[in-house]
């Protein structure tokens, strides 16, 4: 049992996070996809837990944040509906785990982790390609994607903000001239833009777009004093321009983009604004983790969030969950802008989706697709296996 549960913390952990992102990006079964995550990452790490990578887990900054956030959140759930109790307490500890998992790749096979951003890149490439195949590179995939899905994406736009991801991670590799990045891989970079900027513009996400533009944007000021930088004045120019050809394609574009700026999002905020200001305790408090947001808009349309991921928060979680969260985002970032830690991919990713989800997302920690694999997967290992040398 002793050399089990070491071979599966030493050996086992990149390969599990392998099987997240693959699976999550090629399964086209929902419940496949959770109960394989669940089942086949959650339980063995569960299994196989051992003090003293415990005690290192714990004694990092970012992972102490983490658990302060997970803490509250759990807490919350005692003045929950007890409808989802269980539920919400899973996908907690779920979340938990997989960054214990990432912690052990980090501690024990650090020198696979720049292979996932690779696999994270070609992993958007096959889901990209994957539903144009399902849907028969249809001009319609935008309306044909909300009568089926994908798999673990159960509407479009959970899919733009993976597909949005993995565009930044192969722009950073595509344009940066240091690091590991090797020719090939910078050619296979390069190579994977045309087809997710393609694919992004099929599924007129506008949050999904606005998260590329910011992580682009990031970049630049990242990069300020390194030659490079002016590339990717050339490079948003280009996103822009094939987003906006993406959005005009067809005759009812105008009507299309509208739609897409109009989503009641006022009336929704207003709404969030009455639930969470009923009571001081909602606003401090929240209404626990577990309890339901669902509301109806003046036009019959029944909306199961506050399509904000930081109202959605104040909602659940109340200030102390925003403040407890902000942290958690913001740590790493703080490091990077102060010149402390060096850029990585991961972190455009995180930037271009904390500006996504100032109008869109719901609970921070939902799994497997959506903001799970477009946030909390690269926030872990943004501050997980760019940190510093974790002795062994």
């Amino acid at each position: 049992m002793l050399t089990l549960r070491k071979t599966v913390s030493e050996q086992f952990g990149f390969y599990l996070i392998c099987t997240v992102i693959v699976t999550t990006a090629l399964i086209d079964h929902e419940k496949s996809v959770t109960n394989i995550y669940r089942v086949g990452v959650c339980l063995p790490i569960l299994l196989c837990l051992r003090g003293l990578d415990i005690k290192a887990f714990i004694s990092m900054p970012f992972v102490q944040l983490f658990l302060t956030l997970t803490l509250w959140s759990t807490l919350t759930l005692f003045w929950s509906d007890a409808g989802s109790i269980k539920n919400m307490a899973t996908k907690l500890l779920c979340a938990t785990v997989f960054l214990y998992a990432v912690f052990l790749m980090r501690r024990y096979q650090c020198e696979k982790a720049r292979y996932l951003e690779g696999l994270f890149v070609a992993a958007g490439c096959a889901l990209s390609i994957a539903v144009l195949i399902k849907f028969d590179a249809s001009s319609m995939i935008y309306s044909l994607f909300a009568t089926s899905g994908y798999g673990a994406f159960g509407n479009i736009n959970e899919m733009a903000w993976f597909v949005s991801g993995a565009l930044l991670v192969a722009l950073f590799h595509g344009v940066h001239p240091g690091g590991e990045t090797g020719k090939k891989a910078k050619t296979l970079a390069i190579l994977a833009v045309p087809l997710l900027c393609y694919m992004l513009s099929q599924t007129k996400s506008l949050a999904a777009a606005l998260s590329v533009v910011a992580g682009v944007l990031f970049f630049m000021v990242s990069a300020l004093k390194a030659p490079y930088h002016k590339w990717l004045y050339g490079v948003l120019v280009l996103l822009l321009t094939v987003a906006v050809a993406g959005h005009y394609s067809y005759s009812d574009a105008l009507f299309t983009f509208y739609q897409q700026l109009d989503r009641s999002r006022v009336e929704i905020y207003q709404s969030a604004y009455q639930a969470i200001t009923s009571s001081w305790q909602t606003v401090v408090f929240g209404e626990g983790l577990a309890s339901s947001a669902r509301n109806t808009l003046s036009n019959g349309e029944l909306m199961n969030n506050w399509h904000s991921i930081y109202i959605n928060t104040v909602f659940y979680t109340g200030i102390v969950g925003l403040v407890l969260f902000l942290a958690c985002v913001g740590y790493r970032l703080k490091q990077v802008m102060s010149r402390q830690k060096p850029l990585c991919s991961w972190d455009l990713v995180v930037v271009g989706s904390l500006t996504a989800f100032l109008f869109d997302g719901n609970r921070f920690h939902n799994y497997p697709g959506g903001i799970f694999i477009s946030l909390m997967l690269p926030l872990f290992l943004a501050n997980i296996t760019q940190g510093k040398n974790i002795m062994r």
